[in-house]
């Protein structure tokens, strides 16, 4: 299971489609396509087996942190990734490393906290409006979102 961890505290899954230093486009399985600017992503991760408390965030704006399954990790220049593979230029050079060892690839500090679980497991970070059986958020920056209220699973005020 693969997703995104967004600085507001959203939590989504689904799949990743292409990323950059620049930012992702992502299909979210709850919210459709999706695209982030890096500085909207705390997260990238690749393996849902990590607390979003333990995010680890880079020394610096410029840099990211990949945290490996087996706890290892690596700082440097995020440069681009697939699906199969990310690719960071550190201190002992260009290092390409699995998707399938990684657990995230951090980018900063989370921010926010999910104030909102749908029956899918995802975080929404942002306020929702209520309209009749629906309800609207905004995830991350600006991104307008609207669903059934039959989504929701929990919320927290």
């Amino acid at each position: 299971r693969q997703g995104v961890v967004l600085t507001d505290g959203s939590i989504l899954s689904g799949t990743i489609h292409e990323f950059s230093g620049k930012g992702i486009k992502f299909r979210s399985t709850s919210l459709g396509q999706l695209s982030f600017k890096t500085n909207e992503i705390a997260a990238i991760y690749f393996s849902p087996g990590f607390l979003i408390e333990d995010i680890k965030g880079p020394s610096s704006k410029e840099k990211a942190i990949a945290v490996m399954k087996n706890g290892r990790s690596r700082e440097g220049e995020f440069l681009a990734g697939t699906i199969s593979s990310v690719a960071f230029r550190t201190d002992k050079g260009l290092e390409k490393i699995s998707t399938e060892d990684l657990l995230y690839v951090s980018f900063s500090q989370v921010t926010g906290k999910g104030r909102v679980i749908l029956r899918n497991g995802d975080h929404i970070g942002s306020r929702i409006t209520w309209q009749g059986d629906h309800f609207e958020t905004g995830i991350s920056s600006n991104k307008k979102v609207r669903l059934s209220i039959n989504t929701l699973k929990e919320v927290w005020f």
